[in-house]
């Protein structure tokens, strides 16, 4: 067993394809099929099963994998440490963050690491809150952008920026007079497209409901905030989001927004990593940028 082939297993065991984690660590996908085949013979256990879809970890794998990744990770931080003290910056960051600050925050700060660090290698990923918490906590992550409240202790936090939310609606269908606000137990009354549940943004909508004495009418759940904004741009429902998320639909007229009144509806977003693996110095650097870049976007939403 060795570095390489644990690698190999880790980056497999997250993505659930071989291509993918192959083109992820830049090595043909016979080389990192060669890495497993060697892995599971030194153990003499089966680590993946196929898939209709790709490969999922068996028993042994499962547990292999939540006993090796912290190994790893402490194993990759200290090479990257040492190199930082030799004054270069190098290794692997992994981060991830929802799908409506993804763009707009991760994409400057990759643009920036790229330009003065070329030696750290960024992984950025999108996905829901919940599965970016899980993947801290496995850690598979270095560094997640959630939602607070983010419900766990083993998670050291800080905040970013908050966003007001607003009532997203199909302009024929926007509820009331343009312009004027609607309530929140309105618009929670409304049929509504949300993520699944485990996405930050349903959790705090379900929370609010459940304080005003309502049920959600959930007509669809949509993960990705693209499909969400198609669905709520041809009539199917409303949601909530930040206008932000929807700015280029508002430009082409294809969304409106409503405000929410006296609601005081905000959604925090902040910046997590493990309290049990301290972050390597590129993964401190790429945390920092993260915070410039949020005050950056706060100063330029307050102007």
């Amino acid at each position: 067993m060795n570095i390489d082939q644990l690698h190999a297993f880790l980056h497999v065991a997250e993505l659930g394809s071989q291509s993918r984690a192959a083109e992820r660590l830049h090595v043909t996908q016979p080389a990192l099929s060669r890495r497993l085949r060697e892995l599971e013979a030194s153990l003499g256990v089966a680590l993946f099963r196929r898939t209709g879809r790709g490969v999922a970890l068996t028993p042994a794998g499962a547990e292999l994998r939540r006993r090796a990744a912290p190994l790893v990770g402490e194993l990759d931080r200290l090479a990257q440490d040492l190199a930082a003290d030799s004054g270069v910056l190098r290794g692997e960051v992994r981060l991830a963050t929802p799908p409506s600050v993804g763009v707009e925050l991760a994409g400057e700060v990759v643009a920036q690491m790229r330009s003065e660090h070329p030696e750290v290698k960024l992984c950025v990923s999108v996905a829901l809150t919940g599965e970016i918490r899980e993947g801290l906590l496995r850690g598979e992550l270095d560094l997640g952008v959630l939602y607070h409240p983010v419900a766990s202790a083993q998670l050291h936090t800080e905040p970013l920026f908050r966003e007001e939310l607003a009532l997203v609606s199909r302009p024929s269908q926007q509820p009331g007079s343009e312009g004027v606000p609607v309530s929140l137990r309105e618009a929670l009354g409304l049929p509504l497209i949300l993520p699944a549940r485990q996405h930050g943004l349903r959790a705090l909508l379900e929370l609010h409901a459940l304080r005003l004495g309502l049920v959600l009418d959930v007509v669809v759940e949509a993960n990705s905030l693209r499909l969400l904004s198609d669905l709520v741009s041809r009539g199917l429902g409303h949601t909530l989001l930040p206008a932000r998320a929807v700015q280029d639909e508002l430009r082409a007229g294809r969304l409106c927004t409503t405000r929410l009144r006296g609601s005081g509806l905000r959604r925090e977003s902040v910046l997590c990593s493990s309290r049990d693996r301290p972050l390597a110095a590129s993964a401190l650097e790429v945390a920092a940028r993260i915070r410039r870049e949020a005050r950056k976007q706060r100063t330029t939403r307050r102007g």
